[in-house]
Order: structure tokens, then C-alpha cells, then sequence
């Protein structure tokens, strides 16, 4: 009788493996064609992020403690007890997602842990966060943080001063502040005193 027991559970756990390798095989093609799909990396600057794009990274999504041993830092922050905060790659695979997965779905968030694990096997923090910035919407009518910077300021994100990244960040998370200027300041304000409240060590670190 046991040695039958043991023959089934063999069997039943060969199927729940064989399973999970399918589903998660499927998910990880998706996202290859999301990729290959999309134009989220061409025209980005290439090189290492300026000093005011990285003022920008931090303020909007902290410090990343991610190891750099793990194939996948994202499936690491998963099981990590330091979850705080949406990171740059999760937002740009929700973003580059769009209507492949219905929002709020346990499908949703597979095929976005995915997508997030493909592009931080294929490309580094500072072109994630670019990729990133060129896909986000800044308000009337503009997408990309270089096209916003330049409407804005006359010149490239990367010629920015750290008071007009602040504006920038702050429209990040609000882009319906370019029509109300006196919140929108006050919301700069906010994000230049947490950049001030950084330590130099956050400051350095990667996005």
C-alpha cells in the first residue's frame, strides 16, 4: 500500500512539474515577443545615466538592494523582505505589458514578473531606466523625458540642473500637474527636500 502511494505521488508530482515548466516556458516566450515587439529601447541615449537622470531615478524609485549573484535581481525582491517601492524594470514591464494581460490578474502579474526577469537578462539598469523614461507621459501630449525636457527647458534631460529634474520627476507621477503650476511646484519642492535627504551612498547607487 505505501510503496502504490509513493508510486502516485511520483506520478502526480511529475505532472505538477511538468505543468509549471510548460506555463512558465510560455510566459518566458511571451515575453521574448514582447520584446522583440517593441521599440521601447530604440532612440534612447546609450552610456551611463547623467547626474540629474539618476536625481530623477532615485527620488521616484529609492534605493535598489538587489544582488547582482541572482540571474534575476526582480524574482529576488519577490522573496525578499525589502519590497518597498515599484522598481524602474516592474513599471517598464507593465508598460511594454499593455493589453497582452488583463490588468489585475494573476496572469497579469506572471506574465509581468516575466517580462521584467527577460529585460534584466538582456539589458543593464541605466538602459532600463532610460527605456523607461522614453515611454512615460509628461503631459500635454508629450511622451519621452527627453521630449518633455526639451519643450520645457530648451535642452536634453542630462543638461538638466537638479531643480528642473525635480519638475520632471514630479510630473512622473503626475502628469496632470503641467496644468497647475502652483501644485506642481509645491510637489517639486517635496521631491527636491527628499533628494536633499538622500545619504551620498543612496546617490550612488543604481536605480
Amino acid at each position: 500500500m505505501v510503496k502504490w502511494g509513493l508510486i502516485i505521488l511520483a506520478a502526480v508530482s511529475s505532472v505538477l512539474i511538468v505543468t509549471v515548466v510548460t506555463i512558465s516556458a510560455s510566459y518566458w516566450n511571451q515575453a521574448s515577443k514582447t520584446l522583440e515587439i517593441s521599440d521601447a529601447f530604440e532612440g534612447a541615449p546609450t552610456g551611463s545615466l547623467s547626474t540629474s537622470e539618476i536625481a530623477i531615478s532615485m527620488v521616484i524609485f529609492g534605493e535598489d538592494s538587489q544582488g547582482e549573484s541572482w540571474l534575476c535581481p526582480t524574482l529576488k525582491r519577490r522573496f525578499s523582505s525589502d519590497r518597498a517601492g515599484m522598481r524602474a524594470v516592474d513599471l517598464l514591464a507593465r508598460e511594454l505589458n499593455g493589453d497582452s494581460y488583463q490588468g489585475g490578474t494573476l496572469g497579469a502579474a506572471i506574465g509581468q514578473l516575466f517580462l521584467a526577469c527577460k529585460l534584466e537578462t538582456r539589458h543593464d539598469k541605466d538602459a532600463i531606466v532610460r527605456a523607461l523614461f522614453n515611454q512615460l507621459y509628461f503631459g500635454a501630449g508629450e511622451y519621452g523625458i527627453d521630449v518633455a525636457s526639451n519643450s520645457l527647458f530648451g535642452k536634453s534631460v542630462a543638461s538638466l540642473s537638479i531643480d528642473q529634474a525635480m519638475a520632471l520627476a514630479a510630473l512622473i507621477q503626475s502628469p496632470n500637474l503641467r496644468d497647475q503650476p502652483e501644485d506642481w511646484n509645491i510637489r517639486k519642492h517635496v521631491l527636491l527636500e527628499r533628494y536633499a535627504n538622500m545619504p551620498e551612498s543612496v546617490l550612488r547607487a543604481d536605480p
